[in-house]
C-alpha cells in the first residue's frame, strides 16, 4: 500500500546481491552458530573479506542447495577498520555510528538499565566491543562443528579475535524459551520479481501486511515514496567497478544499496521466574494459568492469536496473522492493549483515528525478525506445566533477536523505547511490555480489560535481561569484494 495521494510501481528486488537471511532466512537448517569478533589488523581482515566473500550465501541460493550457510555484517568500527573511507562512514545516520551502547540516553531509552545496562554485558560494550559478526547455519549439529572448525581456522590464519560464539536452535514446536510458538508475524516486501524468483519475504501476502522494500533495503523505495540512500564512495576507490553508479553523480559509486542494518540482542529469558509470577497471579487451575499468559503474550502457547480465538485455545490457528483490532476487539476485552504483539505491531488500532491510517503508519515500522533460541529448555514438552513443576537451574537460556531494518531509529529504536517500553501506549497508565519491558524490579503492572470490571495485576517482574547488543550493516555482496579490496 502506498501512501494516500502517491503511487509508484513495484520494484523488482536484486536477489543476488542480498545476503541470504535477510530476504529467506534458514529456518530449515536446524544448527547455527554466532560469532562475534574483533579486527586486529585492517590488512588482514580484508584478506579474509576477499576469501569469504565467494562463500556468503545470497537469496538466490536456494537454502536447500547445500547443507551449510554463512552471512556476515559489520560494526560501525569494523567498517572503519576495514578501511571504509572517513567521508562515506559519515553517510550513516548516528544510531549505527554511536552503536547501541553509546549514548547513554539511547540505552535508557531502550530499557537497557540495571542489570540490563551496557556496563554489565558480556559482549558488546566499551570493555568486549566487536566489529563483525559472522553468522553459521548448518543442517545438523555435525555440519555445523565442521563448518565452525574451518571457518575459525580461517579466522586465526587471518589475524581475527573471537569475542563471543554463540549457538542457537529450533525449540520443539518453534517455540521460545516462555512456550510460546514464535517467527508468526512476518512483514512481506512488494516487489515486481517474476513468479519464481520471490524467495521468502518476497513471496505474496495480503495486502495489510505487504510493506515497500525500502523499508529494509537500501536503494529502493519506503512507505513514505522516498529512495533509500546510505554511503556513497568516491569512483576513484573502485577501480574494479564491484560497486554500482551512484544515482546522484557519475564521480560517486554506491555502496549502501542492496545492504540493511542488523540490530543483534542477546536476551537472558527468565522462564521459572515468568511461570511461577502468571501462577501467583492465576487461579489454580491449568486452564488459567495458560489464558492469562496468553493475555501477556496475546497468543496462546500454540501460536492462535486471542483476536481470533478468544476463551479457547484453537491449534488449527497456531500460525494464524490474518486479523486486526479495530473491528472485533476496539476495547482489548481479546487481546489486552498492552500485551506483547499489540504493542509490537498495533496493526489497524491506536496510531491514527481511521483503520486503513493506522495500517499505513505501522507498516512505517516493521521489521523482519530472524532470531533464534539458545541454551537448553527448562522442560523438553515445553508444557507450563511442566516448566512450573521443573526445579530451577542454572543454565541461561533466552533468545538471539535479530532484526533486520533501514532506518534503526525509526524502526527498532521506536518499537522497543516507545511502543514497548512506552508507560503511556494505547491509553494505558504506567504499564511496560508484560514480557520484555524494562520493568522496574517487582514494580511493573499489567491492566486486563474487561466489563464491567477491569483487572490489574500488580508487582510484576521483568523477565529478560540484555547480555550483549550490536548494530551492523549486512552488506551486499557488490559491496562486500569492495571492502576486500580497499587499499591498505
Amino acid at each position: 500500500m502506498a501512501p494516500a495521494g502517491v503511487s509508484w510501481p513495484p520494484e523488482e528486488i536484486r536477489i543476488p546481491q542480498i545476503q541470504a537471511l535477510i530476504l529467506r532466512g534458514f529456518g530449515s537448517l536446524k544448527a547455527s552458530l554466532y560469532l562475534a569478533l574483533r579486527i586486529d589488523a585492517g590488512r588482514g581482515a580484508r584478506a579474509w573479506l576477499r576469501e569469504i566473500a565467494w562463500l556468503v550465501s545470497t537469496a538466490a541460493t536456494p537454502v536447500a542447495s547445500r547443507d551449510w550457510h554463512l552471512n556476515v555484517a559489520f560494526t560501525y568500527s569494523g567498517l572503519e577498520r576495514l578501511g571504509l573511507p572517513a567521508a562515506a562512514l559519515a553517510g550513516f545516520r548516528s544510531a549505527f555510528i554511536d552503536g547501541p551502547a553509546a549514548p547513554e540516553h539511547r540505552s535508557r531509552a531502550l530499557g537497557d538499565v540495571g542489570a540490563s545496562a551496557p556496563e554489565s554485558w558480556d559482549w558488546g560494550n566499551a570493555a568486549q566491543p566487536i566489529d563483525v559478526a559472522l553468522l553459521l547455519f548448518a543442517r545438523g549439529v555435525d555440519d555445523l562443528a565442521g563448518l565452525a572448525q574451518r571457518e575459525l581456522g580461517r579466522l586465526g590464519k587471518y589475524g581475527l579475535s573471537v569475542v563471543g560464539a554463540f549457538e542457537g536452535h529450533e525449540l520443539p514446536g518453534r517455540k521460545e524459551h516462555f512456550g510460546f510458538r514464535d517467527g508468526i508475524s512476518q512483514p512481506a516486501l512488494r516487489n515486481a520479481n517474476p513468479a519464481e524468483r520471490r524467495p521468502g519475504v518476497l513471496e505474496p501476502d495480503r495486502s495489510e501486511n505487504t510493506v515497500e522494500p525500502g523499508e529494509f533495503l537500501f536503494g529502493y523505495r519506503n512507505q513514505y515514496g522516498s529512495l533509500v540512500r546510505g554511503p556513497e564512495v568516491d569512483r576513484s576507490l573502485d577501480p574494479e567497478n564491484h560497486l554500482c553508479a551512484s544515482a546522484t553523480s557519475p564521480t560517486r559509486r554506491d555502496f549502501a544499496s542492496d545492504g540493511s542494518f542488523l540490530v543483534w540482542r542477546q536476551l537472558e529469558q527468565h522462564v521459572h521466574e515468568f511461570w511461577r509470577a502468571i501462577a501467583a497471579q492465576a487461579d489454580e487451575d491449568r486452564a488459567s494459568r495458560r489464558k492469562l499468559a496468553a493475555k501477556f503474550l496475546g497468543r496462546w502457547p500454540s501460536g492462535a492469536p486471542l483476536a481470533a480465538a478468544p476463551e479457547i485455545e484453537d491449534f488449527t490457528l497456531e500460525d494464524e496473522n490474518d486479523f486486526g483490532y479495530v473491528a472485533d476487539d476496539p476495547h482489548g476485552f481479546r487481546t489486552p492493549f498492552g500485551s506483547h504483539i499489540r504493542r509490537a505491531n498495533p496493526r489497524d488500532w491506536h496510531l491514527a483515528s481511521k483503520p486503513k491510517e493506522a495500517i499505513r503508519v505501522a507498516k512505517a515500522h516493521r521489521i523482519i525478525r530472524r532470531g533464534r533460541p539458545y541454551g537448553d529448555p527448562v522442560a523438553a514438552s515445553m508444557d507450563p506445566e511442566d516448566i512450573l513443576r521443573t526445579p530451577p537451574d542454572r543454565g541461561e537460556r533466552g533468545l538471539h533477536f535479530l532484526g533486520f531494518m533501514a532506518d534503526i531509529e525509526r524502526q527498532f529504536e521506536l518499537i522497543q523505547g516507545t511502543w514497548l517500553n512506552g508507560e503511556k501506549f494505547g491509553r494505558l497508565d504506567d504499564e511496560l511490555d508484560p514480557m520484555v519491558g524494562a520493568t522496574p524490579a517487582n514494580r511493573g503492572a499489567f491492566t486486563i480489560q474487561a466489563t464491567p470490571i477491569r483487572q490489574r495485576l500488580l508487582g510484576l517482574a521483568r523477565f529478560v535481561t540484555v547480555r550483549g547488543a550490536a548494530y551492523l550493516f549486512m552488506p551486499s555482496l557488490r559491496a562486500l569484494h569492495f571492502l576486500g579490496a580497499l587499499p591498505g
